[in-house]
């Protein structure tokens, strides 16, 4: 794999330390995961993949494939929740990168029990695991729904934490618990809030994969609301730079941060776009739905902390992203 090619920035972190250590990656055949993974390959660690394979998202097995045949790669299928099967595979690891969760805000409505047990209970798990093999450090992939509708935009890592979903809850909650295992045992740990991540190996029920598939399928789209709701939406490969840098920059014993584009675009600017890269202008139509109570009208992160402490700096455009992800889905059907 040529990460300098694949990971847009990445040559930022090619100056960090971050190389030929023993890492472990929770929800490492996911989404993020899985390209998180491939990433920490190239850069020539050694990756524990531990992931549970949830039929919630069907298709992880394809994730990591690739990935199998590297001497360097171990998978573990368990659960976050087998505390003792965790703690063996934290067993001479240097990082933990905990990516492993129940998402879905629409799903959270229904199972909010679920959606607490796994994103709450789950990082007690992996930090009794880290805490009791000794990693370094722990890096917790947290979300912008902490923020649920914010009084002002962009936001900023001190701004309010108001969910309006169970799963932004338990995201929060589960920050609150990193943070008081830093300061009881003295733990690095860094959360760092994602913003509406999109690219290859999206979940199917996310919306970009969803409005590509509809429209690919010569369907209208189903838009939630009136389309005018903005996102800061941002391409999975610059996400996975700023997490591995984050991991391999000194700072505080705990920190947050907003990992996002830095800009929003609304849900019908977003649809143009992806229209206009899949040839699809003439054909696509719009079908509006009433939006749900649990979706915030606008996302917009203050990436202006990750650029000084980690340097930061996303470099993948929307029309870009978009197209990669465009080729990507077609290659898969």
């Amino acid at each position: 794999m040529n990460v300098k090619q694949s990971y847009p920035g990445i040559e930022v972190l090619r100056g960090l330390t971050l190389t030929g250590h023993r890492i472990l990656v929770t929800g490492g055949a996911g989404f993020i995961g899985s390209n998180l993974g491939d990433a920490l390959l190239g850069l020539g660690n050694h990756v524990t993949c531990y992931d549970n394979f949830s039929p919630y998202y069907e298709g992880k097995d394809a994730n990591i494939q690739h990935q199998l045949a590297n001497p360097r790669y171990r998978l573990v299928r368990a659960d976050i929740l087998d505390h003792e099967r965790l703690e063996d595979a934290a067993q001479d690891i240097d990082t933990i990168f905990h990516l492993g969760a129940q998402p879905g805000v629409r799903y959270s409505l229904e199972n909010p029990t679920a959606v607490m047990r796994v994103n709450v209970e789950g990082t007690v798990s992996v930090l009794e695991a880290a805490r009791k093999r000794g990693a370094a450090k722990v890096v917790f992939a947290s979300s912008s729904s902490v923020y649920g509708n914010p009084d002002r935009l962009p936001v900023v890592e001190t701004d309010p934490t108001n969910p309006v979903s169970p799963y932004g809850a338990s995201k929060l909650a589960a920050e609150k618990v990193c943070q008081a295992y830093s300061e009881l045992y003295g733990m690095r740990i860094v959360a760092l809030r994602y913003f509406t991540v999109y690219g290859p190996r999206q979940r199917p029920d996310m919306a970009v994969r969803r409005f590509l598939k509809e429209l690919l399928d010569n369907r209208p789209i189903t838009v939630f609301g009136d389309g005018k709701q903005t996102r800061d939406t941002t391409y999975v490969h610059d996400i996975v730079t700023g997490t591995i840098a984050a991991a391999a920059t000194s700072l505080r014993a705990y920190e947050i941060l907003n990992l996002g584009a830095g800009h929003r675009v609304t849900v019908l600017d977003l649809l143009r776009t992806l229209a206009e890269v899949a040839g699809r202008q003439s054909s696509m139509r719009y079908r509006f739905e009433p939006r749900n109570a649990a979706d915030v009208s606008d996302t917009h992160a203050d990436i202006e902390k990750a650029r000084k402490l980690v340097r930061f700096e996303p470099q993948t455009t929307l029309q870009e992203g978009l197209k990669t992800f465009v080729d990507w889905y077609s290659s898969t059907q």
